[in-house]
């Protein structure tokens, strides 16, 4: 006998033909403003001029695909009756009836097209709402975080992860990682916090392995096997002496720029 979340997962899997145009259906119910909004083929386009400049949208041909937290996951299909909104989903690679996939890009499994700063939804309408390695890519958080709890049911949950230290990426920009103490702010007087944790793909390792790759991206052949070929215990003496290793002296702006651990911004008021 299949459990609960077999049958969810099966369910996705074996959609019917016309399962996209019932998601919509379900979908429609949760949208603010429905005639203001044009619903296309496979989407709510709600992406207006206004909302794109506001958010910095830009065209891309990157695209972002990736599986859920297994956490999360387990809770998709164990409350298949459940609303659940993704802002920021990306493509996943399974399109779950129960989940809205909030996205700025076109991708097959988006459902709706707009931005996290004025979610289209009305209030009070999810039970949960998920967000991953998304909030870092968005002009204003603090104003991401007061809709996610807008359109949050009451005892509704939020499920948010941010990238704390990550080199500089991704589309359309990349604007604010955080602390966990940050993200606790984001949501300061809003929810009760739950639970903080750091994810196995956030662990210490994986930002180590990630800047020491990235490090070496733009190095020339000689700088890069210097650089490789240096003991953990060395770098200290490298950021001591900068100018003796051409690995730190000729190290390109630009990945400087992304590796930093701080960086200055002068101006003057116009």
């Amino acid at each position: 006998m299949k459990t609960d979340s077999a049958t969810a997962r099966a369910a996705a899997i074996d959609a019917p033909p016309n399962f996209k145009g019932l998601k919509l259906d379900r979908i429609a119910k949760l949208l603010k403003w429905r005639n203001r909004f044009r619903r296309e083929e496979a989407l709510y386009n709600c992406l207006t001029k206004e909302l794109a400049e506001l958010a910095g949208v830009e065209d891309t041909e990157n695209v972002s695909r990736n599986s859920y937290d297994p956490s999360f996951e387990k809770i998709i299909l164990q409350n298949p009756s459940k609303v659940i909104l993704d802002v920021g989903a990306g493509y996943r690679p399974i399109d779950y009836q129960n989940v809205v996939n909030l996205e700025i890009v076109r991708y097959p499994t988006t459902d709706v097209l707009g931005v996290a700063e004025a979610l289209p939804f009305k209030s009070g309408v999810f039970d949960y709402v998920h967000s991953n390695a998304v909030l870092e890519h968005v002009r204003n958080p603090f104003r991401c975080a007061e809709e996610i709890v807008r359109v949050l049911k009451p005892g509704g949950v939020f499920w948010i992860a941010v990238p704390f230290l990550q080199p500089y990426h991704g589309y359309p920009h990349h604007y604010y990682n955080m602390t966990h103490s940050g993200i606790k702010n984001l949501f300061a007087g809003k929810c009760e916090i739950v639970e903080q944790s750091v994810p196995t793909y956030y662990h210490p390792i994986h930002a180590l392995e990630w800047f020491t790759r990235q490090y070496t991206w733009r190095l020339s052949e000689e700088d890069k096997e210097a650089f490789l070929n240096m003991k953990i215990s060395d770098i200290g003496q490298a950021a001591m002496n900068p100018d003796g290793h051409g690995f730190v002296r000729n190290l390109p702006e630009e990945s400087q720029f992304e590796l930093c651990s701080g960086s200055l911004c002068v101006g003057r008021k116009i």
